[in-house]
């Protein structure tokens, strides 16, 4: 730690940056890729018919949804619309006052 007009600096600048010659203020390697940034490049890549790989992907979960299946109507609705919010019901006319634990053998 480094010590500047008096005060302890952390090895940072006066925005708040890790200095040059900070071994622990390196953070992620510019030129490394993460999963996100593959899987956008492979979908971003273009199949023997013309369309994207995501294209094919949307298509596809586009398809099931058309046919029935649940699970990708549900995930086409929720990309679209959002996911609904769940009601909350908070009663404060009637507080708990005491919470009984019991305890169970069977665990």
């Amino acid at each position: 730690m480094s010590v500047k007009n008096g005060t302890k600096t952390g090895g940072k600048d006066s925005k708040g940056r890790f200095v040059a010659g900070n071994k622990l203020g390196k953070g992620r390697p510019k030129k490394d890729l993460c999963a996100s940034d593959l899987i956008r490049a492979k979908g971003d890549s273009i199949a023997e018919d013309g369309r994207s790989e995501l294209q094919i992907i949307i298509d596809k979960l586009y398809q099931k949804a058309k046919g029935g299946d649940l699970r990708a109507i549900e995930m086409i609705f929720d990309r679209l619309e959002g996911k609904p919010t769940q009601m909350t019901n908070v009663n404060f006319n009637n507080p708990v006052s005491s919470v009984q634990l019991v305890e169970s053998k069977d665990v």
